[in-house]
């Protein structure tokens, strides 16, 4: 029982892949397993979401230092529509959703994907 558990567990991840009659076999790695994996490992933490936003400003402060060093500097039109939104909403579900985009943007645009990646899945944690 515990085995089967386990595996279950590991084919919802993504990491295993469960077939009737043949022994179970490791996927190769993927994004998305990974970002299940930590979506799920970050959930599942002891932590508070003071302690999620303490960990996702130091990422933001690096995003933010890799966009600085770029040249040209990467577009950054739809990260400013979306900080405009959150300035102008009185509407604190309308400001959270473009409080995502915003810190979105700016992950998609330092160009690294795993910095992107994890920021992504704190971001989305933390709404």
């Amino acid at each position: 029982n515990v085995m089967r558990e386990a595996l279950r567990n590991l084919r919802i991840l993504g990491l295993v892949e469960v077939t009737q009659g043949r022994p179970p076999r490791i996927r190769g790695i993927s994004t998305e397993a990974s970002v299940t994996a930590l979506s799920t490992l970050l959930a599942r933490c002891e932590g508070n979401l003071e302690q999620m936003m303490e960990a996702r400003t130091p990422l933001e402060v690096q995003a933010v230092t890799l966009l600085a060093r770029t040249t040209p500097p990467p577009d950054l039109t739809k990260a400013a529509l979306a900080n405009r939104e959150m300035n102008e909403s009185s509407d604190y579900r309308v400001w959270s959703h473009a409080d995502q985009a915003f810190h979105r943007c700016l992950a998609k645009a330092t160009g690294n994907q795993v910095l992107a990646t994890v920021l992504e899945t704190l971001v989305g944690l933390t709404f």
